[in-house]
């Protein structure tokens, strides 16, 4: 888990209509709700007000601290996963990202808690469900969850004394944010760098083309207020933050009286409000800084800016623009959620009038990362535009939404189509979710933060009520006067142009170098001689064993001892409803879903020649993109949400708890691929079988009818798909890197070579070149897609199987099977084949054959790198698996997280184990591009430290590595997700508990002998994205090692 996440946008601009407040249906009856009655004083506390929200099952309380006037909401369900978050409004009045350091440095150490990372170490000695520290636009959040009430009080306690009482250090400050250091703080003849976590961290999050675009947006789209300010921090500025505006920041705006405290769950709120009021107590309040007002501009403004290129898109193609306006104030819950579904209406789906004009006329690649409704800011805005246009195109995208909405206006929304949207927000709400009170608090923190009624904000139903209604009126003009109001007679609007400039890496590097000599000009001899001893005392001091005793800490005997289980049963085709094998074709779970049934069929792809594997994944992107025999592509968009939740399709690559695939060879034959199709819909009330039958026809429908015909559909479709490969590169850049790893030549698993060929860097140029040919390209998928299709309609042969599962409500069990036994028969997916795809133990372990390939580089436009090394390890169900777990908790929290974050600077720096694929990976999270040689070496160097772990940590640190694992392996999951370990995985009930029980009875002699087994002298595959100049040029100078170079352009 990283240490922090920074949330430039606290907003749902979304183009999927999400509501967080979808949770659990289950009675109110928390024991002390009784005593909150308004009026009521409680530890100090005033009840204000006290009401019940029917339709979750939940009361909201709100209270305020008479001493020190402390906000505070709690929540009273009957749920385990308990939350707490505490929160301060924090607009910031410059770049320099004071507020997003400040979220770091409150986390190094407290008053009462005086270790150098009190949170990191905390990890370990909990088993919450969830901590982080977020930073927002104009407020600050530290939430976490747990279903443990000695771990609740526990972590309560580090929370309140980190965010009231911090120590705020200058050598945290400088570790955390920025700081002049010595490229080896060790050695002062090396010359003066950068430095710091947070500087990076955001050197790595403008490297985003998306995210940039956001950012410079939304810094002229509220000019002269706090929103035209970076939260987190340009790096530009950053460096022009002193330790002492630090300490001021926190001193004005982290204490009770700008305070919002928030508890969710089953635990007393009465014990929470004493412990809570004894802390915030005596905190002294001072006057933080404004939001301020925001007003509007006059008139058509126009700002163009540079980002870098994308690689691998059309070099004549890479303009990002938007039209954007300033809309209504966010606190309006009424007026907020009308514009969200009017902008879901808009733009959502094949059947918007925004997709029809922007998107499938192929005009652009995408919405541009702005399109939709945001909230951010007191004041929201709306935004339309494209990305993967022409730079002389933008008047024309321009004059292309502003026509969309004079139409609207006029025209207005078919019922069905406004109806469809409805539906999705009314299943959302009913979906059960085990971080329901996490998502609620973040909701709640925006309005609240901006002065808006927080108790209002919690029903969402009545706006849906409100709304109907509305829509009810006969002659209505209810979404077309929003339309006029905001878009159409509203002049004042910013069209923001974002072109890509070849040299803007590069002026970044110059610009960071400018700064960085204008410093270093100016330092006194005393002041190099305070960096240097700075340098070398921070080292220690993150290289020295401290003293934890002070922390509090769960014990790994409070660990369950079983995990939770959850029961299915097995059906045959035309049997009887009783439970059969396990090997029979359809599981279902039964349980509390709040009337959704959550249904998934899946069968493998044997036969699948080895030239349309490539295509395997935009197969299932070209279903629902594409018209059916009976349905145009918005025809079907719009039927589609009107009686489910979605239907969704994807291609993997299915895993055994019993075995790992051998090494790939010319010999072997490819892992078989696997096709599943998911979906959700409302399942009740019982006497509407239909509403069910609708679902399983509509996804025959799709499979059986779609037309392969259309090189415009698909081409729309690949140009979407292509547009977010590659912007979800510089997001997840480690595991591309850690994918790109484990499939190299020699030391890949035909799963690994799989894995990387349908989500890797495989895929995104693969997607990419199908740009480039054009619509010959674009024909010759089509007929590759529909091979694929035949082959999916094609009787299962006898290595195939198929199987489904449904979790749902008891009541609608006989018309699951019933269906999905007609489905199947539609499908021709019945097989005598009495096989769920896991197949049994394979002792041949001839993954110990790989060898270790060139390690491989693959340049990027980013100012920051992502690298992993991969190791191979063990199947599941074998009994290394769980120590090799351990190993790689032990080496993040004891090595990786000092050498790479604090020390190297990188954002993140961890190993993980997977259990399911059995590789063991070590990464690093935009990393500086100046020290790749010394993660490098850090990786080596784990290997030697992992080989002698006895000596490296102690029976304390193994139990805390438990306490981290469980809190993971014992984790709630969403109620769609009960039982599908053992569907998707194999993993059956015994063999869960098994491995629980191999967790807690593992030694570090064990870890050490796995280490010993696993990584000294193993094959292991290295790759590094980054940075294309300096990462490239220290890569190219390593004489020692021969680096292999992968274009992902042509």
């Amino acid at each position: 888990m990283l240490k922090s996440k920074i949330l430039p946008r606290f907003s749902e601009r979304s183009l999927k209509f999400r509501h967080s407040l979808a949770g659990y249906a289950t009675t109110t009856s928390v024991a002390d709700q009784h005593l909150f009655t308004p009026g009521a004083v409680i530890h100090g506390f005033k009840v204000e007000q006290l009401k019940n929200v029917k339709e979750f099952d939940l009361s909201v309380a709100k209270l305020s601290h008479l001493k020190t006037g402390a906000d505070y909401i709690h929540i009273f369900k009957e749920d385990s996963n308990n939350v707490l978050s505490v929160g301060f409004k924090t607009p910031p009045q410059d770049s320099t990202g004071v507020p997003h350091i400040l979220e770091h440095t409150t986390l190094c150490g407290s008053q009462k808690y005086p270790v150098r990372d009190p949170f990191f170490k905390m990890l370990n000695r909990s088993m919450s469900t969830f901590m982080n520290a977020m930073t927002g636009s104009d407020m600050t959040m530290y939430p976490f969850s747990t279903e443990n009430p000695k771990d609740f009080y526990n972590l309560m306690n580090v929370y309140l004394d980190a965010t009231f009482a911090p120590r705020l250090r200058a050598l945290d400050f400088k570790q955390e944010g920025w700081r002049l250091e010595h490229a080896d703080a060790k050695d002062p003849t090396t010359p003066l760098v950068f430095k710091g976590v947070v500087y990076n961290e955001m050197k790595g999050a403008l490297s985003d083309p998306s995210n940039l675009f956001l950012t410079r947006l939304l810094q002229q789209l509220y000019p002269n207020t706090t929103y035209s300010h970076v939260s987190g921090g340009d790096p530009q500025a950053i460096t022009d933050l002193t330790h002492e505006q630090l300490v001021d920041f926190h001193k004005r705006h982290y204490h009770p009286g700008n305070a919002m405290i928030f508890t969710y769950g089953s635990f007393p709120l009465e014990e929470h409000l004493k412990r809570i009021g004894e802390k915030i107590d005596g905190v002294k309040i001072e006057t933080p800084n404004p939001i301020g007002e925001i007003k509007s501009w006059s008139g058509r403004r126009v700002v163009y800016a540079e980002g870098p290129p994308d690689p691998m898109g059309d070099p004549e193609k890479q303009t990002k623009m938007s039209v954007t306006y300033l809309a209504n104030d966010e606190t309006d819950m009424f007026e907020s959620f009308a514009m969200k579904v009017l902008v879901t209406l808009l733009t959502d789906g094949a059947a918007a009038p925004m997709y029809k004009a922007l998107i499938e006329s192929n005009l652009g690649t995408d919405y541009s990362p702005s399109t939709g409704y945001d909230n951010t800011a007191r004041i929201s805005n709306v935004s339309f535009g494209l990305q993967g246009i022409r730079e002389n195109e933008v008047e024309l995208v321009e004059n292309k939404i502003k026509e969309v909405l004079k139409d609207a206006a006029t025209t207005g929304f078919d019922e069905s189509r406004i109806e469809s949207v409805i539906h999705s927000i009314d299943l959302s709400i009913r979906h059960r979710r085990v971080n329901f009170g996490l998502g609620l608090s973040m909701n709640l923190f925006r309005t609240w933060t901006h002065g808006g009624d927080v108790l209002e904000a919690v029903e969402v139903t009545k706006y849906i009520d409100r709304l109907r209604k509305e829509l009810a009126v006969p002659g209505n003009r209810f979404f077309q006067e929003r339309i006029e109001r905001h878009f159409v007679n509203n002049n004042n609007y910013l069209v923001f142009v974002m072109n890509p400039s070849d040299g803007y890496s590069q002026s970044l590097v110059d610009n960071e170098e400018k700064r960085l000599q204008k410093l270093i000009s100016n330092l006194t001899e005393k002041d190099k001689s305070s960096i240097a001893a700075d340098g070398v005392t921070l080292a220690k001091l993150q290289e020295s064993k401290e003293d934890l005793s002070c922390l509090p800490t769960l014990t790994v005997s409070d660990i369950q001892a079983s995990g939770k289980s959850f029961p299915v049963e097995h059906f045959e085709f035309g049997a009887s409803a009783t439970a059969q094998s396990s090997l029979a074709p359809i599981q279902y779970r039964t349980s509390q879903t709040n009337g959704v049934s959550y249904i998934t069929l899946t069968r493998s792809l044997e036969d699948l020649p080895a030239s349309l594997r490539e295509f395997a994944g935009l197969y299932t992107t070209a279903l629902g993109s594409l018209d059916t025999k009976r349905r145009s592509l918005a025809d079907l968009d719009e039927y589609t949400r009107l009686i489910s939740g979605g239907i969704f399709f994807s291609t993997g690559v299915p895993t055994s708890p019993y075995q790992l695939s051998p090494v790939l060879s010319s010999i072997t034959k490819p892992t078989p691929l696997e096709f599943s199709v998911s979906t959700n819909a409302i399942s009740t009330p019982l006497n509407d079988p239909i509403r069910l039958s609708k679902v399983y026809e509509l996804i025959s429908e799709i499979l059986k009818e779609t037309k392969f015909e259309s090189i415009e559909r698909l081409k729309t479709a690949v140009l979407g798909a292509a547009s977010g490969a590659m912007n979800s590169v510089p997001q997840s850049g480690h595991r591309f890197a850690e994918t790109a790893a484990a499939a190299r030549v020699g030391f890949a698993r035909e799963d690994a070579v799989a894995r990387e060929m349908l989500g890797g860097l495989s895929n995104v140029k693969f997607l990419n070149d199908l740009v480039e040919g054009g619509d010959e390209a674009i024909e010759r998928a089509l007929v590759s897609l529909k091979e694929i299709n035949d082959i999916v309609l094609k009787s299962p042969s006898v290595e195939d199987y198929a199987k489904s599962a449904v979790v749902s409500s008891e009541d609608v069990k006989s018309i699951h099977i019933a269906e999905i036994e007609k489905i199947f028969t539609s499908l021709n997916w019945k097989t005598d084949n009495k096989s769920n795809g896991f197949k049994p133990l394979f002792e041949n372990a001839k993954f110990m054959d790989a060898i270790s390939p060139s390690p491989v580089f693959y340049p990027m436009p980013f100012a920051v790198n992502y690298s992993s090394r991969v190791f191979h390890g063990v199947p599941y169900a074998h009994e290394d698996s769980a120590k090799l777990l351990l190993l790689s908790r032990l080496l993040t929290t004891n090595l990786l997280h000092r050498e790479l974050r604090e020390k190297g600077g990188a954002y993140g720096g961890s190993a993980r184990y997977s259990a399911q694929t059995g590789l063991l990976s070590m990464f690093t999270y935009r990393d500086p591009p100046s020290r790749i040689l010394q993660t490098l070496e850090v990786y080596e160097n784990a290997i030697d430290w992992a080989s002698r772990i006895t000596e490296q940590v102690g029976q304390r640190e193994l139990d805390e590595a438990k306490l981290a694992i469980f809190s993971a392996v014992d984790a709630p999951v969403d109620v769609n997700s009960e039982g599908m370990a053992l569907y998707q995985n194999g993993i059956t009930d015994d063999m869960f508990q098994t491995y629980r029980k191999r967790i807690l009875n593992t030694t570090l002699e064990d870890v050490q002998a796995v280490a010993r087994k696993y990584l000294v002298n193993a094959a292991s595959s290295i790759a590094v994205l980054g940075d294309k100049d300096e990462t490239g040029k220290i890569l190219e100078n390593q004489t020692s090692t021969k680096w292999d170079i992968e274009l992902l352009q042509n």
